[in-house]
């Protein structure tokens, strides 16, 4: 997204992919190079490389971001993309995983606590049985473990998955 023009950078710019060291395809091994042409909307050259570093930089560390680019002309530029991850690139993303695993955690937890506030608040009419109450509130405990179970589980395979990859 090109917050100054607010539309995507495929609907503002002509995007292709090539190979770095050929003509050909790109090809196993190869970092493949990304053209982005803005020959139609030159004024958003520099808002469109911002939008790119900005997005480069949460997979990756912000100077690093702004060496994959490099500007042709007055109207286009190139964004080098890295085919293959290094044992340190996997264990970041592990560790970006963990970070958004317990954010996920965190946040069910705030919604179960609203919802638990809720039913105890005194000031609501008594609408619903006191064992009504108490068996939905052990429901929502319940399903809100099991999903900590789950995604726990899930992260644990994708973190195997990509600590154990071949390098």
């Amino acid at each position: 997204m090109v917050p100054e023009a607010k539309k995507n950078l495929g609907a503002l710019s002509f995007i292709s992919i090539q190979a770095a060291s050929s003509n050909g395809p790109v090809l196993a091994g190869q970092d493949p190079i990304v053209l982005v042409d803005l020959e139609s909307n030159k004024k958003l050259l520099a808002p469109a490389k911002k939008a790119v570093i900005d997005f480069l930089s949460m997979i990756t560390d912000p100077q690093e971001a702004n060496s994959l680019l490099s500007s042709i002309g007055n109207s286009a530029f190139t964004v080098r993309l890295k085919s293959q991850a290094t044992l340190q690139d996997r264990e970041e993303l592990v560790k970006r995983g963990m970070h958004l695993l317990n954010q996920y955690k965190r946040d069910m937890d705030k919604c179960f606590q609203k919802w638990n506030s809720t039913l105890n608040d005194k000031t609501l009419p008594k609408a619903f049985k006191a064992d009504d109450v108490f068996n939905s509130r052990q429901l929502l405990k319940n399903d809100v473990k099991k999903y900590h179970e789950l995604i726990e589980r899930i992260f644990e395979l994708k973190k195997q998955e990509l600590l154990i990859t071949n390098t």
